[in-house]
């Protein structure tokens, strides 16, 4: 059987996004039974902090929902190692124009406080740069060269993030 070949019309990544925000997580977690750092501290209701990041890790699946469901009313992949078949500029593509990596980057927060650990903390902004560096930037590549002008004025008037 032959391997088979990324579509040339692939956003071509260097790294795929679940592997950046997996491997950072793991790493996160790790570091946090090493070298235990607390975010809230003691006697600082972590109680309230692991609420707190209940909260927000559901608002972020919910997000991520809204994502996959305007991608899949559009009929283009998930995937993001798949060419996109349609320019989705609806539901929380309005907002965001990674409105999935967005919800990971808040799972990171959400867990942080959860877990009530610094390093999860510490990692969001290193998972945001490796995201825009190691995939985002290839997708927004592959966006321009397929969509054109129609994504350029999109990606003007919709920050990446938030």
């Amino acid at each position: 059987m032959k391997p088979m070949q990324p579509n040339d019309d692939s956003p071509r990544q260097r790294l795929l996004p679940p592997k950046i925000f997996g491997g950072t997580l793991v790493i996160a977690l790790i570091l946090k039974l090493i070298i235990p750092m607390r975010f809230l501290g003691a006697g600082t209701g972590r109680e309230s902090g692991a609420f707190l990041g209940w909260l927000i890790v559901l608002a972020s699946l919910a997000l991520a929902a809204w994502a996959a469901l305007a991608l899949k009313m559009a009929d283009t992949p998930i995937n993001p190692d798949e060419p996109a078949r349609a320019l989705v500029t609806a539901g929380p593509y309005r907002f965001s124009r990674n409105p999935i990596y967005l919800s990971a980057a808040l799972i990171f927060l959400g867990v942080g406080f959860i877990a009530d650990s610094l390093w999860l903390f510490l990692a969001i902004p290193i998972v945001m740069f490796a995201m825009k560096k190691f995939a985002i930037e290839a997708e927004e590549v592959q966006l321009t060269e397929k969509f054109g002008d129609a994504y350029r004025e999109y990606s003007t008037a919709v920050r990446r993030w938030f």
